[in-house]
């Protein structure tokens, strides 16, 4: 009998978006000066971790204006590194840090170009999402931690003090010219940063890999990033603080940002948004808080009104990579909160958040563009319940 066709049934038309160069490994860093051309005038963004310096863009650029940064970027912050910048030309911006210090370089690739607005005009939900009508500047992007994956992606998170939010400014042309990965870049990391890093990359594998709106390129990367990053979280959250634990996570971030720029994220991202931007806690220590609760409401929802949904297998199957004996979707919950656990994150200031605002939160994550992409929409009351569970009243 002759084998059975490769392909059984037609596969969906998608496309997809990601950087033109993509380099990898140990020493990677000293490829930058590759990516950024001769006579070059460079912007360049950095945290100072790594221990990374100007040489990184090498001695063929005509000039280097270094704006080192400290924190989130917000509207208020991001006007004045628009300002402070803008005069000098740049004709390139290299991000080096973390997913903020990345996510501002491709803010101000996109901002300094298209100045002559405001910024909020450029942003969603409170904004008007005006697009850029001038090129961006083309990025080099070079991670110095191992969660957000903001090297792959069009969008750049801002906070946006006056509403209690963080929102994107998003554009295809934004992601980046090339993303340089090299993970002795995260040997310096502190281990708690680490960690909540971690639990970010993991967060987005699971949202990209269940969502409806999947693709076969995203399925692709968020199945590969899921069995080396979640193994690795578990590693790494256990003690394991090693190079091939930052290899594997510096890896499987990478593929976490690749699957949610072309796939979609869910309702722990919504969480995380809206509360993050109220209380100014760590994005990847919000992910991780809530990824158990709101797994948990999810999978009941869609036990109990649409139990054909595949996001209940994929999520079985990513449980199984967690550990081989998982049969359920709701292992996955267990797991992920019992990492979180071990973890040890402070849900404090969650909850220390007055009642009273709550009703306006949630409001807010139900309209968040990440809450999109869940498999199933939770009710007011289901995220009450998650809100309960992480605060702990």
């Amino acid at each position: 009998m002759p084998p059975p066709p490769f392909v059984t049934t037609a596969l969906p038309a998608f496309s997809g978006l990601l950087p033109t160069h993509f380099v990898f490994g140990p020493g990677a860093v000293h490829r930058v000066r590759g990516f950024v051309p001769d006579g070059a005038r460079v912007l360049l963004v950095m945290s100072g971790a790594g221990g990374v310096d100007a040489s990184i863009v090498g001695d063929q650029v005509a000039d280097v204006a270094e704006l080192r940064w400290r924190g989130e970027p917000d509207v208020e912050r991001v006007e004045a590194a628009v300002a402070a910048h803008a005069a000098a030309r740049p004709d390139v911006v290299v991000g080096v840090g973390g997913g903020s210090v990345l996510d501002l370089a491709k803010a101000l690739a996109g901002l300094i170009p298209n100045r002559h607005h405001p910024v909020t005009d450029y942003l969603e939900i409170v904004g008007s999402g005006r697009p850029l009508e001038r090129d961006p500047l083309p990025v080099v992007a070079v991670p110095t931690t191992a969660g957000t994956g903001s090297e792959m992606t069009m969008n750049a998170v801002i906070g946006v003090p006056r509403a209690g939010r963080k929102v994107s400014l998003r554009d295809a042309r934004l992601v980046p010219r090339a993303a340089v990965v090299d993970p002795e870049l995260g040997a310096g990391v502190p281990v708690a940063a680490a960690k909540a890093c971690a639990l970010d990359a993991i967060v987005q594998l699971v949202e990209a890999y269940a969502t409806p709106q999947a693709t076969p390129l995203s399925d692709l990367y968020a199945r590969a990033g899921a069995e080396i990053g979640l193994p690795a979280a578990a590693d790494l959250i256990g003690g394991a603080v090693t190079a091939a634990t930052r290899s594997a996570l510096a890896l499987a971030a990478s593929w976490s940002g690749a699957a949610l720029a072309n796939a979609k994220l869910g309702t722990i991202h919504g969480m995380a948004g809206v509360v993050g931007g109220v209380t100014g806690m760590a994005h990847g220590s919000l992910c991780g808080l809530f990824a158990a609760p709101v797994l948990m409401e999810t999978v009941a929802e869609l036990r109990a009104n649409a139990p054909q949904s595949p996001a209940l297998d994929r999520y079985a199957a990513l449980a199984r990579l967690a550990d081989p004996a998982a049969q359920r979707a709701e292992d996955l919950a267990m797991w992920i909160g019992g990492l979180v656990r071990a973890a040890g994150l402070d849900a404090s200031p969650i909850a220390a958040i007055s009642p009273g605002e709550w009703p306006a939160m949630l409001e807010a994550v139900a309209a968040a563009s990440s809450t999109a992409g869940n498999p199933a929409r939770l009710g007011v009351e289901a995220l009450h319940r998650v809100l309960e569970e992480v605060a702990g009243t």
